[in-house]
């Protein structure tokens, strides 16, 4: 495969199963817009194109190319490692679709620092790096292969593993919000984001 080096393909991570949300995230209304559309605006903004990690065929979601994990049940991880193996690009920027705060801005912002990096992750100040709003270089796919083989799937622990950069987020950016990386996986957290966006969800 000849990877383009000149774009940039964008992931987002729309398969998981929503068990402690109790419905499928991607359908969730809020001002007019779902989940799903709000996180392919953000990856369309700053990406040529964009792959869906999902194993379903959900109508709404038609005009994008969709990639089932390769191998199931082993979280987000299965997501990375199925898009980077199917990605025509060597530099990918991956969303999950429950964090609807991140902007195009913010991803554009980790593709400036991918220069000699394999991955490029935010953390919001002193907290967390967050490696399901990342920049991945295509080839990290072999580094995540090895740890599936050893049954580790915690992302935070590829880390270590291949050049990675933590890019801080602070007060003085732009795109800073203090919820910047809220990830919306129970009904309280939805009604946090409802809060923030002060509106309430579209029955």
């Amino acid at each position: 495969m000849t990877l383009d080096s000149d774009k940039i393909t964008g992931i987002l991570l729309a398969g998981g199963n929503s068990k402690r949300m109790g419905r499928d995230k991607g359908e969730i209304e809020v001002q007019n817009r779902t989940f799903f559309s709000i996180a392919v605006d953000i990856l369309e903004n700053a990406c040529d194109e964009v792959l869906i990690s999902t194993c379903s065929q959900k109508p709404g979601w038609k005009g994008y190319r969709k990639v089932c994990d390769e191998i199931r049940g082993i979280g987000p991880m299965g997501g990375v490692y199925s898009c980077l193996r199917q990605t025509n690009t060597e530099m990918n920027l991956v969303l999950s679709i429950d964090m609807p705060l991140v902007t195009p801005d913010l991803l554009k912002a980790l593709m400036k620092e991918g220069e000699g990096a394999d991955m490029v992750v935010p953390a919001l100040g002193d907290g967390m790096p967050e490696p399901l709003c990342a920049l991945y270089r295509k080839g990290v796919a072999e580094n995540i292969h090895e740890m599936i083989l050893g049954e580790t799937y915690a992302m935070h622990e590829l880390f270590p593993k291949v050049r990675t950069r933590i890019l801080r987020i602070g007060k003085e950016m732009p795109f800073y919000h203090p919820d910047l990386f809220l990830n919306v996986n129970r009904p309280d957290d939805l009604q946090r984001f409802m809060a923030i966006m002060g509106k309430d969800e579209k029955d």
